[in-house]
């Protein structure tokens, strides 16, 4: 049966006359998945195997997808089945214009449909949450995600750069996940077991009894400590810590990321062989890009029981490993979850839309009485060392690392390469990283930012 069976021009032609029945449509579900992709994703003829797997990888029930090649015999052009949708809705509203143009532009063969044109990799992902496109066909701003408040987060406190006037910045390089909710669905499937996020920046919000304001490291919680106090010493001015965005993919050091790719799954319509593909390449030695990574011998395969549980308790190198060989094209295009939509869910919701270096989110003082410490009520899922001190609040308006920490990236402006180059950003954000300069804040810098502001 095919979608246009149902036409009869024994009666006076209706352009709605080309929609599929909601009889068909309901006689297409009562057929066997298992059957449809048995006979059509496999099938020689790839007039009937390529728009079915096409449709099928979109979303299509197989049920459904199988229609396609019977309306290929008259259409070889062929629109697929959300935009019969979307026509079968304007007919529902009057809207008969609307209504003509999808159908014509989804059956009739030759006519072009702007609509119906596949999104690029960049109007899909454009902030790169993936390395490739593989088979997302919505934009990240248009995924339906689930979360659930977990009730902990603190007040959010509005500063302006004028309330920081006197003060010397010292930045805090964070991830950019969220904070204070569970993840519970992604794309209308919900998640046999909530991912609770517990951030990024608005970790200084989300213990504040404990007065926890940064988790990282014990080497790193230590550094920042001592550079505290020695700027305290030398500038006898007040040092706040402000939060500075790392990249979009830091965020895999983290658990979020690889917790939220086993809740998504059972989701997924993975080919055996390619599961065996990835798990081999877990327990091997591999490159990734220009990173190497080590073998991990005792990595359960992918629809084990308990992989959640053995990727909570693995080292970041082996969740680092497990989020980026899954965003590579391979399984990207063999329908494995998507990296990508596994990241941006576990982003900061003001964070989504934004680029890397974004800073102020939020901001603290230091406790000096203090030490850093892992023994502590409310551990974070991931960095065992935590700092003490007072949350002071986040500026109503992020700014950009180069702008706000003037004097050094002022200082890298002419600086070159041995090969006469000059400094490219990443270059200069990477030396930002490896020394973490101070900034004070001066009226220069507050009427530059206000200017900053006003120009956005």
């Amino acid at each position: 049966m095919g979608l246009l069976d149902n036409l009869n021009f024994s009666q006076p032609f209706r352009i709605s006359s080309l929609l599929p029945s909601e009889a068909q449509l309901q006689a297409f579900k009562q057929k066997s998945d298992a059957e449809a992709l048995e006979q059509f994703s496999q099938d020689p003829n790839p007039i009937r195997r390529v728009p079915f797997n096409i449709l099928t990888a979109l979303g299509v029930n197989p049920t459904i997808a199988q229609a396609a090649p019977t309306t290929l015999d008259v259409a070889p052009i062929t629109g697929d089945i959300s935009a019969l949708a979307d026509a079968r809705t304007a007919f529902g509203q009057g809207d008969l214009a609307t209504a003509g143009l999808l159908t014509a532009a989804t059956l009739i063969p030759g006519v072009p449909a702007g609509k119906l044109k596949q999104l690029t990799k960049e109007q899909i992902d454009p902030l790169g949450y993936g390395k490739t496109k593989g088979l997302m066909t919505e934009p990240l701003t248009e995924l339906d995600i689930g979360y659930v408040d977990q009730g902990l987060l603190a007040p959010k406190k509005d500063l302006s750069i004028e309330d920081l006037q006197g003060s010397v910045l010292f930045p805090l390089l964070g991830d950019q996940s969220k904070a204070g909710s569970d993840l519970v669905s992604i794309g209308g499937n919900t998640f046999k077991t909530p991912v609770p996020l517990d951030g990024g920046f608005n970790f200084m919000r989300l213990n504040p009894n404990e007065k926890a304001v940064w988790a990282s490291a014990e080497g790193v919680t230590t550094r920042i400590r001592n550079e505290v106090e020695r700027l305290s010493e030398e500038s006898g001015l007040p040092v706040n810590l402000i939060y500075t965005a790392m990249g979009k993919k830091s965020i895999d050091f983290a658990s979020f990321p690889a917790l939220t790719l086993t809740e998504m799954l059972p989701f997924a319509k993975i080919k055996k062989k390619d599961l065996a593909e990835f798990h081999k390449k877990m327990k091997s030695d591999i490159n990734i890009g220009s990173d190497g990574y080590s073998a991990v011998e005792d990595f359960p395969k992918l629809d084990d029981e308990g992989l959640r549980a053995y990727l909570e308790k693995a080292s970041p190198e082996v969740r680092k490993k497990f989020v980026r060989l899954m965003d590579t094209a391979p399984y990207q295009n063999a329908g494995f979850p998507s990296v990508a939509q596994a990241r941006f869910a576990a982003t900061e919701d003001v964070l989504k839309n934004v680029g890397t270096s974004e800073s102020g989110g939020a901001i603290s003082t230091l406790d000096m009485s203090r030490m850093p410490s892992s023994d502590v009520e409310f551990p974070h899922s991931t960095y065992p060392s935590q700092l003490f001190g007072e949350y002071q609040g986040g500026l109503l308006q992020t700014v950009p690392r180069e702008v706000l920490f003037r004097d050094f990236f002022k200082s890298l402006e002419n600086q070159t390469l041995p090969s006469g180059r000059l400094l490219n950003p990443a270059m200069k954000d990477y030396s930002f990283s490896r020394k973490l300069p101070s900034q004070v804040v001066d009226q220069e810098l507050v009427d530059t930012i206000m200017k900053f502001n006003e120009s956005r």
